[in-house]
């Protein structure tokens, strides 16, 4: 668990209590709330349920880290463990921060969070994908020392 006290955002007073990055172990109705408040922000009208919190938990190659302004969740970001045959990688999803709470850093301490266990795990390497119109969020990656790769992302529905 990381601790840090927040600064003040845009001239807002914002987290003046103790900043914590930290595993999410529990899965309860309040979480989940919290969770999918942040999570809609990057997801419009995405909606998770606690069935799929703590199946998502309950994976032992999964691992969810949360910015917590005391007990109130504020940032998210998400690490999904895979094997295969000769490698061991990650991917990063869903990095988000309440949009009252950007520009503290806690982007990069969620990002930099789940890279640590995704080294506690013996990865070969972690993988992530955003949109172009996260430019930030561009920034934010290549600091923290991921590389663009040069590839054609394909998707289908189901």
């Amino acid at each position: 668990i990381l601790h840090f006290r927040s600064c003040p955002v845009h001239g807002e007073r914002v987290g003046l209590d103790f900043m914590t990055i930290e595993k999410l172990t529990e899965a309860t109705e309040s979480v989940l709330a919290d969770i999918n408040r942040v999570n809609n922000q990057l997801h419009a009208g995405r909606v998770g349920t606690l069935a799929e919190l703590r199946a998502l938990l309950a994976d032992e190659y999964n691992t969810m880290v949360v910015a917590k302004d005391g007990e109130k969740i504020v940032g998210i970001a998400t690490l999904y463990v895979f094997q295969k045959i000769g490698k061991r990688g990650a991917y990063i999803e869903d990095v988000v921060v309440d949009n009252a709470y950007r520009g503290q850093g806690l982007g990069e301490k969620l990002v930099r969070e789940v890279i640590s266990v995704a080294r506690e795990k013996r990865t070969d390497s972690v993988y992530l994908t955003s949109r172009p119109v996260h430019a930030v969020a561009h920034k934010l990656y290549t600091k923290v020392g991921f590389d663009i790769k040069e590839t054609t992302v394909f998707t289908m529905k189901l």
